[in-house]
């Protein structure tokens, strides 16, 4: 992800189709968005605001789901996202955004610009 009129990367997400949804494999903000002296704030909800876009697009009405690295991690995306999570056997943090909490994202995060998707 890039800000417009800006090379430099701001954060970076890994996602694909599976199984009629939309899975996140990685998103992460570029060093210079973490922590308390972070350039830019948000840029974690505009990567999710991506694959939310890509979930519309598929046809698949915004529902994406993900793994938390971590408990911190689970509760930060339940607090910032409304992320939900799944209890699952295939991962203890195995999270889903629905298409209702994606539909309040998409109208939080603005993206301009097309997917580039491969």
């Amino acid at each position: 992800m890039q800000i417009q009129d800006d090379e430099e990367v701001q954060g970076l997400i890994a996602a694909e189709v599976v199984r009629g949804a939309v899975y996140v494999h990685l998103a992460e903000s570029a060093p210079h968005n973490l922590g308390s002296s972070k350039k830019y704030d948000g840029v974690g909800g505009h990567l999710f605001a991506i694959a939310i876009k890509l979930s519309l697009a598929m046809g698949f009405g915004g529902y994406v789901y993900f793994e938390a690295k971590n408990q911190q991690l689970a509760e930060h995306y339940t607090n910032s996202f409304g992320a939900r999570l799944l209890r699952t056997r295939v991962h203890e943090y195995r999270m889903e955004i629905d298409e209702e909490m994606a539909q309040a994202l998409i109208e939080k995060y603005t993206l301009e610009g097309d997917l580039n998707v491969r």
